[in-house]
């Protein structure tokens, strides 16, 4: 059970960390590559799901050269910052409150992201520590749970052994 447990821990400990890369890819190369506008009308989905409401969607519209945009951000924290299910206009002070600051990329500028959220995520150090933290501890338990029960087998066989030996001497 217990070698069961080290095992998911350290399963997520790398989905964590797979999951941080491509978000610290995603924010650098935004930051490298991405222009930068205001968003003056966004959008909230919120949707709820297992572990309660959380922010689907984030729709907004910006203008580049008077010629207005819509996009979608990728890559949103989920918090549903006090919303209830479904579209709502985010109150004043929120994350994602307009004016939103925001970068395209100007192939495509239907792809967008927050400036704040491509900073946290391009700086992120603390969330891909605690993650390589539980993939080291979870395998490392594993590792002495499995070493453990071999042990404990051998030993276990060791005196099946011998107690088999003594009982066949006295028949």
């Amino acid at each position: 059970m217990a070698g069961a447990f080290a095992l998911v821990v350290a399963a997520l400990g790398v989905v964590v960390l797979l999951d941080v890369r491509n978000q610290r890819a995603v924010a650098q190369g935004f930051l490298a590559t991405g222009v930068e506008a205001v968003a003056d009308q966004v959008v909230l989905h919120v949707d709820t799901g297992k572990g309660g409401s959380y922010i689907d969607l984030v729709e907004l519209e910006y203008a580049v050269s008077s010629t207005s945009r819509r996009a979608t951000l990728t890559h949103i924290l989920g918090d549903p910052e006090g919303n209830e299910v479904g579209e709502h206009s985010p109150d004043a002070g929120t994350r994602y409150a307009p004016p939103l600051t925001i970068l395209y990329k100007p192939e495509d500028p239907a792809q967008a992201i927050a400036l704040r959220d491509a900073e946290e995520f391009a700086s992120d150090t603390k969330t891909p520590a605690v993650a390589a933290g539980m993939v080291s501890v979870g395998g490392m338990a594993a590792v002495l749970v499995g070493v453990s029960l071999l042990l404990h087998a051998s030993l276990r066989d060791r005196r099946w052994g011998t107690w088999r030996a003594h009982r066949r001497c006295r028949d």
